[in-house]
């Protein structure tokens, strides 16, 4: 597995975990934040909408940086180089 799959990965995790709204939901009575863990958009109930990129890049990085050890550990446990990272 090469870099740019891990890349692939962490943007498709970090998009779908930003856009489902019952996961990492911050409810305000008017204005409502969506991301995990942090905050990637918002929208206000007066039809305003917000897209914070230090959260989205924040977690971009978390999840490549998790796969990245998962990968890892793995090719570790297994004592061999599964995987070309």
């Amino acid at each position: 597995m090469n870099k740019k799959i891990l890349y692939l990965l962490s943007l498709v995790i970090t998009i779908v975990c930003s856009s489902i709204p019952a996961f990492g939901v911050e409810d305000n009575e008017l204005f409502h934040l969506f991301g995990f863990p942090s905050q990637v958009f918002g929208y206000s109930v007066t039809g305003q909408f917000s897209f914070q990129w230090l959260g989205f890049i924040f977690n971009f990085f978390l999840f490549y940086f998790f796969l990245l050890l998962i990968v890892k550990s793995v090719s570790k446990v297994f004592n061999k180089n599964l995987f070309n990272v």
